[in-house]
């Protein structure tokens, strides 16, 4: 009788080779979406609007026209707390010019919420006169503000609306 002597065959199994891929790969999908998600907070459209109505609110406090045109669309319209509504870039920086003899100053204290091309927030604002605190909501079009709704929140806030 005759014996063959051959070595016992060895199979690989791929299953630790393939984990170990599936694992590399989920690893850079989830790598991929963090950073995407960073980068929607730091650049998207909640950031530019934040950063366009802060510089709004520096340009009422410091109002120069070059401030306003990069804020305001050419034809832009603002309808203040007490029904005043300005048309234009000039009318709307000749009204914030008006306010810097008494000392306005202002500064947004609640985070920008966007919806669309909608965006809205809370300014408290200062003079020496006197000081209260304003609901803005803006329509956004490309980058600017073209609307601008002011609504003054004090004792007759929201029946004052129903007028």
């Amino acid at each position: 009788m005759s014996t063959t002597y051959a070595p016992h065959a060895h199979v690989r199994r791929p299953h630790g080779v393939l984990w170990l891929g599936v694992g590399i790969g989920l690893l850079a999908i989830l790598i991929g979406l963090a950073s995407w998600a960073v980068y929607e907070q730091v650049t998207g459209p909640e950031q530019t609007a934040t950063q366009l109505m802060d510089d709004a609110t520096v340009a009422w406090t410091a109002p120069t026209m070059g401030a306003f045109a990069d804020v305001y669309t050419d034809d832009a319209v603002v309808v203040l707390a007490d029904g005043t509504e300005l048309f234009g870039v000039e009318a709307i920086h000749g009204a914030a010019a008006r306010l810097a003899p008494v000392s306005f100053a202002a500064e947004r204290v609640a985070p920008v919420t966007v919806e669309g091309d909608y965006a809205t927030t809370f300014v408290h604002w200062t003079s020496r006169v006197e000081e209260g605190t304003q609901a803005q909501i803006a329509r956004l079009e490309d980058g600017r503000i073209a609307e601008l709704a002011v609504i003054e929140l004090g004792p007759g806030f929201p029946r004052e609306l129903a007028r």
